[in-house]
């Protein structure tokens, strides 16, 4: 699934790149995340985590109103729970993510607009931090691979996700470049992680996300 995954991103891209008027850019935004999970906490509270994200955008016109967008973005996803003890579980997943959105626009100068695609991502690391729960000593740790210390949480993760984006926004396009408020809820398809202190389950990540992108003019230009 995922070398097919990867196929079609190719083929994608390599379709877009000669048949559109491109442009590229970068973007920054806010994101708040949470895992869907079956643990049951009790009486903790579990809010969404707040992170950031940023990376590289790009958007290849194919016509006056559809669009590719691929990204290649850093981005903190996550979870907390806080406990009616007064302490919190925070936990930090880092990914870098290939999302490739497929976009619909409308309007003239000022533009609304609709995207949706997929995405790959690689789990590089995190961190893990809890205390204040019970009687338990507080844990403050990478999360690493394959390796195990004082100071080092070893996780049974998956390095590859699979998931999904949509969401829209609104596109400026002015003579310097084209800028893009953009909110989108992605949502991992495959598990991110695995915990076996009999605790938690597999859970798949889930994020709502606010960027700012700023695209320079297009180095084609075409009549549609």
């Amino acid at each position: 699934m995922r070398k097919t995954f990867l196929t079609l991103i190719v083929m994608v891209l390599a379709s877009a790149g000669v048949m559109a008027q491109a442009q590229f850019g970068a973007r920054a935004g806010f994101n708040v995340t949470t895992v869907s999970q079956d643990t049951d906490f009790g009486d903790a509270e579990e809010p969404w985590r707040p992170g950031f994200n940023i990376g590289l955008a790009s958007q290849f016109r194919m016509s006056e109103i559809f669009a590719i967008a691929p990204e290649l973005i850093y981005t903190q996803q996550g979870y907390l729970v806080e406990y009616a003890t007064g302490g919190e579980r925070n936990v930090r997943f880092d990914y870098l993510k290939l999302p490739v959105l497929f976009r619909l626009t409308f309007g003239d100068i000022l533009k609304g607009y609709i995207n949706a695609g997929p995405s790959l991502g690689y789990f590089l690391g995190g961190k893990f931090r809890e205390e204040g729960r019970l009687n338990l000593d507080p844990i403050d740790e990478k999360i690493v691979f394959g390796v195990e210390g004082d100071e080092e949480w070893d996780l049974d993760a998956n390095r590859l996700e699979l998931g999904l984006g949509f969401g829209g926004g609104i596109m400026l396009d002015t003579e310097a470049g084209s800028f893009l408020i953009d909110l989108r809820y992605t949502r991992g398809f495959t598990d991110a992680a695995n915990f076996e202190d009999g605790e938690t389950e597999a859970y798949k990540n889930q994020a709502v996300m606010v960027s700012l992108t700023f695209l320079v003019p297009s180095v084609r230009e075409y009549d549609y």
